[in-house]
């Protein structure tokens, strides 16, 4: 359980980025960079469910993502995340100074297909498709054990018409 309430979540942010919209293709481009400084950090112990704070912690990353509609038919997203997050202060535990929250990969990717019939019987019926991946992260705060990476797919089917849809 916890030893006393948690303290308020305190940060500090700066991002920057650009969204493109080309002229040669009907799509959006976007990319950005951050980093993020966080105190009184709450993480949850995926095995006991039990919180606490690690203090400050730097988040600095990029991510990238682009929405393409091909056709009428056709659309397509795609997206990688890089996000090093490392604890900077940590009064409880001095050691886990320049070590990495638990269960925080790195590395995240996505890309997902969509196609909608225009036409026809099945018109306003769509079928989707996708894979998210995962890297690795550490499986605790000492940074010794690692939860290796996964990858998932996905689909989805979805039928709309006028102002109702099912999925």
């Amino acid at each position: 359980g916890i030893s006393g309430p948690l303290k308020p979540e305190e940060g500090y942010q700066i991002e920057g980025g650009v969204k493109y919209e080309p002229t040669f293709f009907d799509g959006v481009i976007t990319a950005s960079v951050f980093q993020i400084d966080k105190r009184n950090n709450a993480v949850t112990n995926p095995v006991t469910f039990e919180q606490s704070q690690l203090g400050k912690v730097r988040s600095r990353g990029f991510e990238l993502e682009s929405k393409v509609n091909v056709n009428d038919n056709w659309k397509v997203t795609a997206g990688l995340d890089y996000t090093d997050m490392e604890v900077l202060e940590n009064e409880a535990n001095p050691l886990l100074v320049g070590k990495s929250p638990y269960i925080t990969p790195k590395v995240k990717a996505s890309l997902w297909i969509d196609y909608l019939v225009t036409t026809g019987a099945l018109e306003g019926v769509s079928f989707g498709a996708g894979v998210r991946h995962q890297g690795w992260s550490w499986a605790d705060e000492a940074n010794t054990e690692k939860v290796p990476a996964a990858t998932v797919f996905d689909a989805a089917i979805r039928y709309e018409k006028e102002n109702w849809a099912a999925s």
